[in-house]
């Protein structure tokens, strides 16, 4: 059992360990099976990397949410854990009705089935996204609210957020609480973000001529390139900065009346805390690539979060207490992570300019899904360092067993 942070706050909700056991348990039920490609003789594991990327392209031009794309590749991971045999002219198919789903789920203005089969490029038709929705409702036993990876990062970002209160505070209900800031690096600074009405979202339609529509040809299992590139180029805009006077690393509160112009609460006492939009835009990007690997599938949603936050900030001591994990239960994924975040420390020059969309609040932009460019270049590439610095660490170790061993035998 994971330990509960004392920086949660559910007082609104019931007892914070409970609160914290339901989460775990959510987690745990919704684990994945990197193996299921057994089952389906036909696939192959690229096929769903170009899957993924196509959905992320997708959600981007839509202007879709960030949860809506990962619940989306969360439906389509559960629906070919439960089936066999899948053949690869159907996983478009497969993957236009889970972000029906999803966009049902997360979106308040979810874009039409007619809207979605024009990405497709005539290779899906309403009807059919229509009657997969069903199947997929069936397969998945109509559990369409697990939490994602992108939800962990969330709440673990608002835990560190906020003011760091010691178990033995928590535990006395009248003692005062020390206000402490965490510092996550040695460049930010916080500011508070004042309280704001969020508009409703205009939706416009999208004509055919206008999407990036494309067909992805996944029998080819030996062609890197699987996809047609007659197809429009997506709008690179959205990365633009914030000429409106916004600062970086704005916060918005959770809860107090809206983060998201999606995403409405309750106009109540904020009880979870505040989220750095910055960072959460920052980390977000690794972890879309980290999901976009099959081998992330062998970690559960949480752990891959608190992976990238791990190996993202320090004190080591505050990361294992806001994420419930203890230092040797991070090891494997940590190892997994790494990688990920070291190559985008790279790729990525200093500080994250929060993405900008004219018809989007401002306060709702950095949950809006990006489309990552060249993203599937940088998965193999990223691959290929994480094998060969496993070569590397695996034969440092041999080494030092090999030491160890020599000396034992030289000094019984």
């Amino acid at each position: 059992m994971r330990a509960t942070p004392p920086q949660l706050d559910s007082s609104d909700l019931g007892s914070p360990r409970k609160v914290w056991a339901l989460l775990c348990n959510k987690d745990d039920k919704f684990r994945r099976d990197p193996k299921f490609f057994e089952r389906h003789p036909k696939l192959k594991k690229d096929m769903r990397s170009m899957l993924i990327e196509w959905l992320m392209e997708v959600c981007s031009d839509r202007k879709l949410h960030r949860e809506t794309f990962h619940l989306c590749i969360d439906y389509l991971d559960r629906y070919l854990e439960k089936t066999k045999r899948v053949d690869p002219s159907n996983l478009q198919l497969i993957a236009s009705s889970c972000l029906v789903i999803a966009s049902k789920m997360e979106e308040i203005y979810p874009p039409k089935i007619k809207e979605i089969a024009e990405y497709t490029d005539g290779c899906c038709s309403e009807e059919h996204i229509r009657d997969m929705e069903e199947v997929l409702l069936q397969i998945l036993d109509w559990n369409c609210q697990p939490i994602t990876s992108i939800h962990w990062l969330a709440l673990y970002l608002q835990l560190m957020s906020t003011c760091d209160v010691t178990p033995e505070v928590c535990s006395k209900p009248n003692a005062p609480k020390r206000q402490s800031r965490v510092p996550l690096s040695p460049t930010n600074s916080y500011c508070a973000q004042s309280n704001r009405d969020v508009s409703n979202r205009e939706t416009t339609s999208r004509n055919a001529n206008q999407s990036p529509s494309r067909v992805l040809h996944l029998q080819d299992s030996n062609n890197d390139d699987m996809f047609d590139e007659n197809r429009s180029p997506v709008n690179n805009d959205q990365l633009d900065a914030d000429t409106t006077g916004t600062n970086m690393l704005e916060m918005s509160y959770v809860g107090y009346t809206s983060y998201s112009e999606g995403h409405v609460y309750p106009d109540q006492r904020c009880t979870v805390p505040k989220l750095m939009r910055d960072e959460f835009v920052r980390l977000a990007m690794i972890l879309d690539l980290v999901i976009l690997d099959v081998e992330s599938m062998g970690f559960k949603y949480s752990e891959l979060a608190a992976a990238v936050v791990s190996c993202c900030y320090e004190p080591e001591h505050l990361i294992h207490q806001v994420t419930g994990f203890r230092a040797n239960q991070l090891v494997k994924v940590c190892r997994f992570v790494e990688p990920f975040v070291r190559y985008c420390e790279n790729l990525e020059p200093a500080g994250v300019i929060l993405p900008h969309f004219a018809d989007v609040h401002r306060e709702d932009c950095h949950n809006i899904q990006i489309h990552i460019d060249k993203s599937l270049d940088h998965v193999r590439e990223i691959k290929r360092i994480r094998i060969a610095n496993e070569a590397t660490r695996k034969e440092e170790e041999q080494s030092a067993f090999r030491t160890r061993k020599r000396k034992l035998i030289e000094y019984p």
